[in-house]
C-alpha cells in the first residue's frame, strides 16, 4: 500500500518492499547482487510551474540505508496559480499501436492469427509485420543460431520453433512398420519385440530388432510437407538434429549402423553422416545407447532429409539377436526444456528417479536461463542455486505503479470494443484473468447485452429483461435438444419404459424421408400400448431456478410420427412442466390422433409451445407412445422419432 506524507505542500508518496516476502532470500541477494532496476514517469502541466522528486533506498534488516538515489528537478512557471505534477494524466481518444501491439503480444499466437488479424486493416497489418514476430520471439526467447542470418519471415520461424517436433513416423514401433520402407531384411527379418531395457523415456514399451542378414530401413522425410518452406530453409538454414538409440542382446554379438541424408529437390546429396558401424561382443551389459548429430551450415538447396538405420547380429543365429533400435521424441532433457518450467517442477519431476534428478540439476536450470536469456550481472559470480535464479527473473515489485483505477492509458471503451471482436468462451477464460478491470468489464451486464444485441439475441418480452444477460447469451447461443436419444441411434439409452404391451418398444430403419430432415431409424409399438418417457431436470442443463422464474423462456416440444400403410394405429403424447416435487404446473396433452389402415404413411409433426407459464418450473416430463388397432403379433404400430424439447431464451431470427 502507498504511504502518502505531506510537509509543507509537498507531497510525497512511498512503498515499502520487503524483498524477502517478494522471494528473494537473504542468501541469494547476498551472493548474486542482482542489478536492482528502478523506472518512475513523470510530467508538467503546461500552465504551471511545479517540482518533482524521487529518492529509493536500499535498506539493510534494520531499515538503515545502505545505498540510495536522489534526484530533483525543477520545471519552470508559466504564470498560473494551480500547482502540482500530473503524473501520466493525458488520455487519448484513439488507441495507439504500440498500446494495439502490446495487447495483442500478451494473447496466444493462434488467437491473434486466427482471430484479431480479422478486426480490421490496422491490426492486419501489425499482426503481419516482422516486427511483431521477432518482438515475440524475442520475449520467448527465440533466437536464431546465426545472429547475421535472421529470417525474412519471422512468423514462420515463431512457429516452427515453438511447434519443434519429431519429424519421424513411428518412431517407437507402436504402430508396426508403418511409415517406414524396408531396404533390407535378411535373415529372418525385421520384428518387433516389448522392451526389456532400461530406457531414459519410460514411456518406450516396444523397438525394432534386427536378425542374423543385415536388416535396414529408411524414412525419406519431405521437408516442405512438414511446413518448412524452401526459402525458410535456404535463408535461415536451421540446425537438423538427429538422434537414434540403440541396444545389443547381452547373449549375441551384433552390429549397429546408421546414415543420414540431406537431399536437394532431385534427391542428391548435398550432406551425409554415416558413421563407423558399431559392433558389440558376445555376453555383453550394454545398456542403451544414443547417437546424435547435429548438420549445420550445409548451405542451400536441402529438402529432403533421409534417415537410415538398422543392423545384423554377428553370431548367424535364426530368430533376432539383432541390434535393436529406438528413435525417441527427443532427448528426455530437451522434452523437459520445452515444456513450462511450473508443470516440470510440479508433474515431470514426480515420474521416476532419474527425471527428478535432472529436473533438480543445475544445469538443467541454467540451460533454462541461457535459453531464456537470463544471465546474472556479474559473470564473475554465478548463482549457487540456478533454479531460484530463473524463477525470480526481474520483475516491477511495486504495487499499483500505473495507478491502475485512477488514470488508465486505455480508455475501457476501447478495450470493451477489442473484447467484443474475440470469442465469448476467450473472452471468459482468458482475458477476464488479466487484471481486475478486464475482469470487472467482463462480468458486467453491459458487456453482455452489447453482445446479445450484436449478434441478435434479444428476450421474447421486453419488458422482462434477464436479470444475468451472460447467462442469456450463452444459454441462446448454445440453444439445443434437452432429449436424450431422440432418434434411436442408441437403441433405448435415456428413456424410461413406462408400457411395454404386446410384443414391446422395437427400433426399426427408417426408408421414408422425413422433411428437413436424414434420420436412419426409429421406436415402433406394437398391437397393445406402449409408451415411454424422459424427465429433463432443467438445473442439471445449465438453467436456473432464478433464470427460470425471472425469464419465463418459452419451451418448445416437436415430435414427428407416422403409421404404417397397411395397419391403422393411434399416436399419443403427454408434455408435462414440473415443479421441485415433481407436481405439474402445465400439461399438453392433445386428443390421440388415429390412422386407419391403408394410409399414405407420410411423417407427421406434432409441436407445441408452452409460454408465460409462470415461476416454480424445474423439470419437463416428456410421454409418448402408441399401439396398432388390428392386433397383429409384431410391431405394426406407429412409428415415433426426432423428439426435441428446447429452451428458447432469445426471439426467433
Amino acid at each position: 500500500m502507498m504511504e502518502e506524507l505531506r510537509k509543507d505542500g509537498l507531497c510525497l508518496k512511498q512503498q515499502l518492499i520487503d524483498l524477502k516476502q517478494e522471494g528473494y532470500s537473504d542468501a541469494f541477494m547476498d551472493q548474486v547482487q542482482p542489478h536492482i532496476k528502478i523506472s518512475d514517469w513523470y510530467a508538467p502541466r503546461p500552465d504551471c510551474g511545479c517540482q518533482y522528486e524521487i529518492c529509493v533506498e536500499l535498506l539493510d534488516q534494520r531499515k538503515k540505508k545502505s545505498v540510495f538515489f536522489n534526484q530533483r528537478k525543477l520545471f519552470s512557471n508559466s504564470g498560473m496559480m494551480s500547482r502540482g505534477v500530473n503524473f501520466l494524466s493525458c488520455l487519448q481518444t484513439r488507441v495507439p499501436l504500440a498500446v494495439v501491439e502490446e495487447i495483442l503480444l500478451n494473447l496466444p499466437a493462434h488467437q491473434v492469427v486466427r482471430v484479431c488479424r480479422l478486426v480490421c486493416r490496422e491490426w492486419k497489418e501489425l499482426v503481419d509485420s516482422a516486427s511483431h514476430w521477432r518482438e515475440r520471439c524475442r520475449r520467448e526467447g527465440f533466437q536464431p543460431y546465426n545472429a547475421f542470418r535472421p529470417p525474412v519471415d519471422w512468423r514462420l520461424f515463431y512457429f516452427l520453433t515453438k511447434k519443434r517436433r519429431n519429424l519421424l513416423k513411428n518412431h517407437k514401433a507402436e504402430d508396426e512398420f508403418q511409415g517406414w520402407k524396408i531396404v533390407e531384411n535378411g535373415g529372418n527379418r525385421w520384428a518387433i519385440e516389448e522392451n526389456r531395457k532400461a530406457f531414459p523415456d519410460e514411456t518406450v514399451t516396444k523397438c525394432f530388432v534386427t536378425s542374423y542378414g543385415l536388416c535396414l530401413k529408411q524414412q525419406l522425410i519431405d521437408l516442405k510437407q512438414e511446413g518448412y518452406s524452401d526459402a525458410f530453409m535456404d535463408q535461415v538454414q536451421p540446425p537438423i538434429k538427429i538422434s537414434d538409440w540403440y541396444a545389443p542382446r547381452f547373449d549375441c554379438g551384433c552390429q549397429y549402423e546408421i546414415c543420414v541424408e540431406l537431399l536437394d529437390r532431385r534427391k542428391k546429396n548435398i550432406c551425409i553422416f554415416q558413421p563407423e558401424k558399431v559392433g558389440f561382443e558376445q555376453w555383453n551389459d550394454e545398456p542403451w545407447c544414443q547417437m546424435t548429430h547435429v548438420f549445420k551450415d550445409y548451405g542451400p538447396g536441402v529438402r529432403f532429409v533421409r534417415f537410415t538405420h538398422g543392423g545384423v547380429d554377428t553370431q548367424y543365429w535364426a530368430g533376432h539377436y539383432g541390434i535393436r533400435t529406438r528413435v525417441p521424441l527427443a532427448v528426455v532433457e530437451e522434452i523437459l526444456l520445452n515444456l513450462p518450467a511450473h508443470q516440470v517442477v510440479q508433474v515431470c519431476r514426480l515420474v521416476c528417479r532419474e527425471w527428478k534428478e535432472l529436473v533438480d540439476s543445475n544445469a538443467h536450470w541454467r540451460e533454462r536461463c541461457r535459453r531464456k536469456g537470463f544471465q546474472p550481472c556479474d559473470a564473475s559470480s554465478p548463482p549457487l542455486e540456478w533454479r531460484r535464479f530463473y524463477f525470480s527473473k526481474y520483475c516491477n515489485l511495486l504495487k499499483n505503479p500505473k495507478a491502475e483505477g485512477l488514470h488508465s492509458n486505455v480508455p475501457l471503451a476501447v478495450v470493451e470494443e477489442i473484447l467484443l471482436n474475440l470469442p465469448a468462451h476467450q473472452v471468459v477464460r482468458i482475458c477476464r484473468l488479466v487484471c481486475r478491470e478486464w475482469k470487472e468489464l467482463v462480468d458486467s451486464n453491459a458487456h453482455w447485452r452489447e453482445r446479445c444485441r450484436r449478434e441478435g439475441f434479444q428476450p421474447h418480452n421486453a419488458s422482462r429483461p434477464p436479470d444475468d444477460w451472460r447467462m442469456f447469451y450463452f444459454l441462446s447461443k448454445k440453444r439445443r435438444n434437452l432429449i436424450k436419444n431422440p432418434r434411436a441411434e442408441e437403441e433405448f439409452s435415456g428413456w424410461k419404459i413406462v408400457q411395454n404391451g404386446g410384443d414391446c418398444w422395437a427400433v426399426e430403419d427408417n426408408y421414408i424421408e422425413i422433411p428437413n430432415c436424414r434420420i436412419s431409424k426409429y421406436f415402433v409399438t406394437s398391437y397393445w400400448l406402449c409408451l415411454k418417457e424422459q424427465l429433463i431436470d432443467l438445473k442439471t442443463e445449465g438453467y436456473s431456478a432464478a433464470f427460470m422464474d425471472q425469464l419465463q423462456p418459452p419451451i418448445k416440444i416437436s415430435d414427428w410420427y407416422a403409421p404404417r400403410c397397411d395397419c391403422g394405429s393411434v399416436y399419443h403424447i403427454t408434455v408435462e412442466l414440473l415443479d421441485q416435487k415433481k407436481k405439474p404446473i402445465h400439461t399438453f396433452e392433445p386428443e390421440p390422433v388415429s390412422f386407419p389402415q391403408w394410409n399414405d404413411q407420410q411423417w407427421c409433426e406434432m409441436t407445441h409451445v408452452f409460454k408465460d407459464y409462470g415461476p416454480e418450473v424445474r423439470f419437463v416430463r416428456f410421454t409418448h407412445g402408441g399401439k396398432d388397432t388390428q392386433f397383429w403379433a409384431g410391431w405394426y404400430g406407429i412409428r415415433v422419432t426426432n423428439s426435441s424439447v428446447e429452451i428458447c431464451p432469445a426471439e426467433e431470427r
